[in-house]
């Protein structure tokens, strides 16, 4: 009787025991059992402090272009048959590469409308002079022209005006360019117009001449020259040039 009470008394200490050791264990790791039957231990990471911070999404917007930031010098010639050119001779003083397109309303002396004609140059870019113009036909007499001018974004072409090497001989009837092509695009219809005038700075004639080869281009390296003519004497001339090359 007396050894069955000992034994019952050792097995209670043992009890006592595993239960002591399994709190001890159960406060420094996380304990599961495995399907093997074995013990694996996890540890836990706390990321809180620690989080990457989230980033925002952000689209430049290219700044809308104004025309104030360009120079416009405006011409027009009335030729020998009634029909009237007006030239808008422009700079671009941006930072951006634009196209160009216009609408012209033509008035004559007591401000009846009496023509209206449309034009434009596919690509300017920065620091660029180019030219175009509106055409009315049959239309005479005009005393003033006005007009709405937009300057968008420049997505199908890229300038090449400002990569024409340009020599200008200045002969009596006629003057003759000279252009080299400096980029590494082919500029495809690079077109020069001249416009002459007198001594009061009137359009007294104007001329214009692709300067290009059989593929209407000017390509890399190239160098090719035009005429551009008047029959009668002039007092300046001044020559400008649009092209375009594939974006």
């Amino acid at each position: 009787m007396k050894r069955i009470k000992t034994i019952k008394a050792i097995a209670m200490t043992l009890v006592v025991a595993m239960s002591a050791f399994m709190s001890t264990a159960c406060v420094s790791v996380v304990s599961e059992t495995t399907t093997s039957g074995t013990l694996a231990t996890t540890a836990e990471v706390d990321n809180r402090e620690t989080e990457e911070e989230t980033t925002e999404e952000t689209t430049t917007t290219a700044k809308p272009v104004d025309k104030s930031e360009f120079d416009i010098q405006e011409y027009k010639y009335e030729n020998s048959i009634g029909d009237t050119y007006y030239f808008l001779a422009i700079k671009n003083n941006s930072t951006q590469t634009v196209s160009i397109r216009f609408n012209m309303v033509a008035y004559d002396k007591k401000n009846n409308t009496i023509g209206a004609a449309d034009g434009s140059i596919d690509v300017l870019g920065p620091g660029e002079e180019s030219i175009g113009h509106g055409y009315f036909d049959s239309v005479k007499g005009i005393d003033h022209v006005e007009y709405d001018i937009s300057f968008n974004d420049a997505s199908y072409y890229e300038p090449v005006v400002g990569k024409l090497e340009v020599v200008k001989s200045i002969n009596k009837k006629n003057v003759v360019v000279t252009v080299t092509n400096k980029g590494d695009k082919p500029a495809q219809f690079v077109e020069a117009t001249a416009l002459f005038l007198d001594k009061n700075g009137k359009v007294i004639g104007y001329s214009t001449k692709y300067i290009t080869d059989s593929d209407y281009e000017l390509k890399p390296g190239a160098k090719l020259s035009g005429q551009l003519g008047i029959y009668k004497g002039y007092k300046t001339v001044k020559v400008y040039f649009t092209g375009r090359a594939e974006a």
